[in-house]
């Protein structure tokens, strides 16, 4: 399990999904501290991110499990690595960044 993050070393963590039927849903983790987990087998890797570990019964939590095949997890880490090493100043944040508006035209 990783220590809380302090807000200030960080931009404000969120998710995003869209289900099969279309809908949208959103997870705003706002100014909270966050914890971070990353859990693997042979066959995943889990991430999990969870606010409000200090102060909400675990029920009540706001939380976001993204679990996908190890195979695609660590292809699409090794896309990333080369895409910094190449070019260290976009980083992620600008990917982030560009896909965010990307998401706001296609709605």
């Amino acid at each position: 399990m990783s220590p809380p993050i302090p807000q200030s070393e960080t931009t404000m963590p969120y998710a995003i999904t869209r289900g099969r039927n279309g809908r949208r849903h959103e997870v705003d983790f706002g100014d909270e501290a966050v914890r971070v987990e990353i859990h693997s087998s042979e066959e995943t890797v889990e991430i999990f991110i969870e606010a409000d570990f200090e102060t909400l019964p675990e029920g009540r939590r706001r939380f976001a499990i993204l679990n996908v095949p190890r195979h695609l997890f660590s292809e699409a880490t090794a896309v990333a690595a080369r895409r910094v090493a190449k070019s260290p100043a976009k980083g992620f944040g600008q990917l982030r960044q560009a896909g965010r508006s990307q998401k706001h035209d296609r709605e």
